[in-house]
This record gives structure tokens, sequence and C-alpha cells, in this order.
């Protein structure tokens, strides 16, 4: 508030301010448009205004915003996280997988012994002999541990899911969304609900109701303190720190980044789950299991399971799925074989809201009787409702659940990711995994059960279409994927989308068709929707342009992509990298002799011992000699003996050193050495012939061997001597 004093020439002016405190919960909250740090781990964010989404550059990151969903842990790991929120609600639910009957969980609380902290409030999750217990500390006062003693051993090597919520004063702990619960009574008279094997409920006693810690939140176990400092008593009493993996931790709907903590033991804690990592093939050469998803497995049956990308089906998830289009009036009925979950309900449809019926239309339905479950849209605000009111467990009939998210206005044109879920406890419905609306349940006043026996797709049942005029890529139920089409009216190569082996198949269908017109794909975009470097890439919430694969992407501020870089041959670096590395590393078949093992005992002549039978490069100077045993009167095979000049005179002294000359140069004799060693001593097959010998000696007369050698010109004159026929 301004105040402004004039007097003529001169005017001063004063400002009034004031300071007002709000206490606000520091949640996540999306944006409307990309902001920093928005997609995590080097995602590339792409405006949908209003929204966005994010493109992972790497696969193993699952998460929506591009976070890693699971870590292990080998017993002697930690990880750092940001603090738990202080606020006066609190929601945390992860899941775990272990042999081991003890371990810490998750810690959030003081680390050493600060008398200046003001606040000594912590929350604990452990595993104490194979069950959960967890403990809150509000202002440092009394403690208030939780802890379900009817509930199964955990430590099965199965995955098991833990939910810790404080609203207010009320503190509740839930194991697996509750599953085993049992009603108490007879006939409609339900007297009370048995819980006791999955949920303890507690009321604090302190005022404070909010956990108050800036420490970092550690999972899988906690990090060693210096000098005298120590934790909580409540923790070094169970100081054994956590051995297997955890996954999928949600902080006030808020999914953690267990790839990157901020900080963590590297040789003792690692993404991904190390115990399932050889079922889901993450180690094969071949790639991952699950091509489009991710892999899920236990330590029991060590079958691997894929949760699909949305758009993606098939066992491993690699089948994309093809839209459909509902017209007016239309409708997918399903053929419900088998009886489904009663307790829990989970719901995934991929679509498009379209322009028809100003964005309102049913889309998932299922019901029994006068019991339902509902997913629509309604004026392009997400919606899901269920009523079980005649279901045992209720005491009050008539009640009805609705879930909304008014906050958000989808757009005609633009995929949505929609998931509902339910347990006797808790509904919760989100939009693209950011945009969240979570209620709590009481289940002795809300119906928790429905035997499902008609499914619907884009109506309520066949006399009542409700509207729907959009397009669907994916429906989930029970995380079943659902055929969108008979199987008699798909294309030879949608054998992903038939219904002939699903335990919910198609009964009938109206007004539905193949393909989405509504829907923006790289093909009817056209070839400038993406300039310069860039390439388009169809993705489940539309078209987008990036790099192309193997190119650095360069972020802006907001992180949204304005450039590509060089491309990157990673690939062929770690090759030349490995190669280098095997080459210096690699063992040589031989080991070197060290000058301290060359005594006389390791000394062998070769001439005698040789190298035996496998030595083939040995040589017999033997067969090289001329023969010294006398040739049979017969000749050899038969033939005549040949004439041989007789004994002559001494060669001189020159001749003789021009010879040993020749001998002495391995040049001038190599090649026909080689010939001679294979000719003689070969392969053991071959035998030798001297046909060769005669006939050279046919065809050069011992008689005539004088004048041959005269002409040879005079360096052959001494050697013409000592045949004593050169003319003088």
């Amino acid at each position: 508030e301004g105040i402004v004093v004039s007097a003529n020439q001169t005017v001063v002016v004063g400002v009034n301010a004031w300071s007002n405190d709000t206490c606000i919960c520091p949640i996540f909250t999306p944006p409307s448009s990309c902001q920093p740090n928005l997609c995590l781990n080097s995602g590339v964010c792409h405006n949908t205004y209003p929204g966005f989404f994010c493109e992972c550059r790497n696969n193993f990151l699952k998460g929506l915003r591009c976070q890693g969903t699971t870590r292990s842990f080998d017993g002697e790991g930690f990880a750092w996280f940001k603090p738990v929120p202080a606020c006066t609600s609190l929601n945390i639910s992860l899941q775990f997988l272990t042999r081991q009957a003890n371990g810490l969980l998750l810690y959030n609380g003081p680390m050493g012994r600060d008398n200046n902290t003001d606040y000594k409030d912590y929350v604990i999750i452990r595993l104490v002999g194979g069950r959960i217990q967890a403990d809150f500390m509000f202002n440092g006062i009394v403690a208030n541990p939780i802890q379900i003693p009817g509930s199964d051993t955990l430590n099965d090597g199965k995955w098991h899911t833990v939910t810790l919520s404080q609203d207010g004063k009320i503190i509740e702990l839930v194991i697996d969304n509750c599953y085993t619960i049992v009603p108490i009574g007879t006939g409609d008279k339900i007297i009370r609900i048995d819980d006791s094997s999955c949920r303890r409920v507690k009321i604090t006693a302190d005022d404070d109701e909010r956990l108050n810690v800036v420490t970092p939140l550690q999972i899988g176990g906690v990090a060693p303190l210096s000098g005298n400092d120590r934790y909580p008593g409540i923790v070094t009493a169970f100081a054994m720190n956590f051995k297997g993996c955890i996954r999928d931790l949600v902080v006030n709907n808020e999914l953690y980044d267990l790839g990157v903590p901020d900080y963590a033991s590297e040789e003792h804690s690692q993404i991904g789950c190390q115990l399932t990592d050889g079922a889901c093939g993450l180690n094969d050469i071949s790639g991952p299991y699950c091509i489009h998803g991710e892999c899920i497995s236990d330590l029991v049956s060590n079958v691997p399971k894929c949760l699909c990308d949305p758009g993606y089906g098939g066992d491993r998830c690699d089948s994309l799925f093809k839209w459909v289009e509902f017209g007016p009036g239309s409708f997918v009925e399903y053929d419900v074989k088998v009886g489904l979950e009663d307790k829990t309900t989970n719901v995934d449809l991929l679509f498009l809201p379209g322009k028809a019926n100003a964005g309102t239309g049913e889309l998932g339905f299922a019901s029994a009787g006068e019991k339902y479950i509902s997913t629509s849209i309604e004026n392009y605000s997400p919606t899901a409702k269920f009523d079980f009111s005649s279901s045992p467990g209720a005491t009050v009939s008539g009640t009805s659940v609705e879930l909304q998210l008014t906050d958000l206005h989808l757009q005609d044109n633009i995929s949505y990711w929609m998931q509902l879920s339910r347990n006797p406890f808790r509904a919760s419905l989100s939009i693209d995994g950011v945009y969240h609306n979570v209620l709590p349940l009481n289940p002795l006043k809300i119906p928790y059960q429905i035997d499902i026996n008609e499914l619907f797709l884009g109506a309520l049942n066949v006399q009542s279409a409700k509207g729907f005029r959009g397009c669907v890529g994916t429906f989930r139920w029970q995380h079943i994927n659902l055929p969108l089409m008979k199987s008699d009216e798909l294309s030879s190569d949608d054998h992903s989308q038939s219904d002939s082996d699903s335990i919910i198949s198609v009964k009938q269908s109206k007004g539905v068709e193949n393909g989405c017109s509504q829907r923006k794909t790289c093909a009817n975009v056209g070839f400038a929707y993406c300039g310069g470097s860039f390439v388009c890439v169809d993705f489940w919430k539309g078209p987008f342009c990036t790099c192309p694969e193997g190119a650095q992407v360069l972020l802006g501020v907001n992180g949204e992509l304005i450039g590509c870089g060089e491309t990157l041959a990673v690939s062929s670096l770690v090759m030349v990298l490995l190669m280098i590395v095997y080459t210096r590393r690699h063992t040589p078949p031989f080991e070197p002799v060290r000058p301290e093992e060359l005594n006389r005992d390791n000394l062998r002549p070769y001439d005698i011992e040789g190298g035996g039978e496998a030595d083939n490069d040995q040589y017999n100077i033997t067969n090289l000699r001329k023969p010294v045993m006398p040739i049979e009167e017969n000749g050899i095979n038969g033939y005549a003996q040949p004439v041989y000049p007789m004994q002559r005179s001494p060669i001189d002294d020159k001749l003789n050193n021009r010879i040993k000359n020749l001998e002495a140069d391995p040049d001038a004799t190599a090649p026909y050495d080689e010939l001679r060693i294979y000719d003689d001593e070969g392969d053991n097959i071959s035998r030798i012939t001297l046909e060769s010998l005669e006939s050279n000696d046919d065809a050069i007369p011992s008689g005539n061997l004088d004048q041959e050698i005269e002409k040879w010109g005079p360096r052959f004159n001494n050697l013409a001597d000592i045949y004593g026929k050169r003319e003088k």
C-alpha cells in the first residue's frame, strides 16, 4: 500500500508493507506447462497446453515422469531421498520383496544428537520377524508404535504392499490393500469387520499433527554416522539393514525416483531388482523380457509378468494395440467367463475424449444387479463412481462414491491415461500419473464387494448408450487387456487383440470402427510438423518431435527440446574400450618364462626329445639325405638302374666356398626346403617317388653332361675343368 505526499515541486512516496505467513503443504502440484526438473533423468518435456508429458530417453525408467521405480539392497546398503512433507495428512506406500525376516524399509528422522534441534520427529517402517511394524513420533514426546500381529509373515519372496497414512491424529497401517478382510456376522446382520490380518488404526495423543523432519528420507537401511552421533533407540534396536528389493515408493501421490537417489552406497544398492533380473532377462544380450513395459517377478514362481505401457499388450508387451472409434449409440459388451476379484478394482483406460456431446460419455462400466462401477468424462472432467449398497459388509445402504478431477479440463484431441484403483479403505483416480484424487473409505459405512457379471465399454447397457464419441486405445480390467473388437472383425495382423484366448471376450459390439480419425499421428500431421533435424515419433499421448535415436538432446531451461547434438556412437566407443581392456587384461595362452625358472632341469635338447607326434613343425633331416642303402638290381619299381657319373677329383675350394654360402643363405634354399619337408614328411599318407629324378636324367644323358657345362658360361669353368672336357 503506497502513500504519496505532494508539495509543489517535491513528491514523497512511502510504502507500508505487511508480511503474513501461510502454511502450505509442500506436495507436488502438476503445472499447466513444462517447468525445470519436471521430467527427471534427462527426460524431454513436451507441452500439451494445458498439461505436459515426458519423453523418457531411457527405456528402463518406467515412471511417467521418467522415474526409476525399483531399487535393490544387499543388506548393507541405503539410499537417501528428499524428506517427507510436513503436512497434516501424510500417505506413504511402497512394495517390497525379501527372504529376510528383519530389515529396515524406511526411516525419516534425526541423524545424531543435536540438542539445538527443535523437533525430534520421525517415521519408521521395518520388518520384524517377518511382520510389518511402524512408528510415528510427533514433537519428540510420545512414540506411536503400530503393528499388525495377526498378519501373515511377509518374508516369503513375494511382492507385498505397505501403506502408512496419517490424517490429523489418526494413524493407519494397511498391508496388501487388505484383501483378506472378512465381515463378521450372519445374513444381513454384520456385526463388525475383521481386518486384524491386514489393518491397524491408532489415535495419537500429540497436539502437533505434522511430521517435522528436515533430514533425508532413507530406505533400505541407514547411513553410518561419524563420531558419537547416534540414531534414536527405535532405529538402533533393529539395526539390520534390508536385503531385498523396494519399488513404487509413493509419498502423498508423488512417485519418488528410486533410480537416482540423492546419496547412496552404490556398491550395496543398485537400480532395479537384482533378485529377479534373471527372470526378467535384463542381463540378456537379446534384451529384456518385456519390450514395452515393466517386468515384475518374484522368488517363488520366478515367472516374469509384464505391466505394459499405455497402448501396448501381449505377454511381452510387444504388440501395439490399434485404436477404435465410437460413433453414435456405439458400445462394446463383454462376456465375463470367470469371476473377478470382488474386493478390489483396477481399471486402466487410454482414450481420446472427442468433440461430440460436449466431452461427456461413459467409458468403462461394470455392474452386478444394482451395484456398479463407472468411469466416464463429464464436461471434459474425468469421473469415477461406484455404489455397492447391497454388498455384504455394509451397514448403510444407498451409499455411492464419486471421484472427479474438476480442476483438470481435458482437450478433445489429446489422449489421456486414466487409472481407477479401489480397495476397502481407499479409492483413487488419476490421469497420466500426475493428476490425482484420493478418497479414504470406511468399509463399515461404504460397501466394498461386487461380483461383476456385466461389463461394457462406451455404454451403461445395451439399451442406453451414454454418448461417448471419442476413441479408445487400451482398456484393462483387473490388469487384463480386453479386446476392443471381435476376432472376426480384426485384420490378419491384429492377433494380439484377439479375444479367443482371453477370459473376458467381446460378446457383441455396435457402431465401433477400426482406427481413430480424430487422433493426430505422424502420418497425418504432415512432413513440416517437425523442422530441422527433428523427427516425428508416434506416442500414446500423440505425435511429438524429438532427436533421432542415438543423438544427444539439447534441453532448454524448462526441460523442453531446443536442438539435437551430434550423433553419439556410444555403442562403437564402448566396444573399442572393451576391446582395449580385454587386450590388456587377457591372459596369454602360455605363461611367460621368468629368468629364475631357467634352470638346467627345465632345458631339453629339441633334437633329442622333440615335440612328440603333435609337433607338425619338427624337421627330420634324415629324409633329405641321399640314400645309403644299395639299390636292388631290378631298380626301383622295375625300372633299370640309372647311370651315375664316375667319381671325380675333389672340388676345389672356390666352388666349395660357394656351395657353403648357398647353404648358409636361408632365402636361397628356404622355398625348396619347405617343398621337400612337405613331400617327405607331409601328412604321413603321401608316398615318396623318384620318377621325377629318372625323368630328369633321361632329359640330360650323363654322356653329354660335359658339353652342357661348357654352355653354362665362364662362371662354371672350374666345374668344367673337373670333368676335364673344356676346350683350351
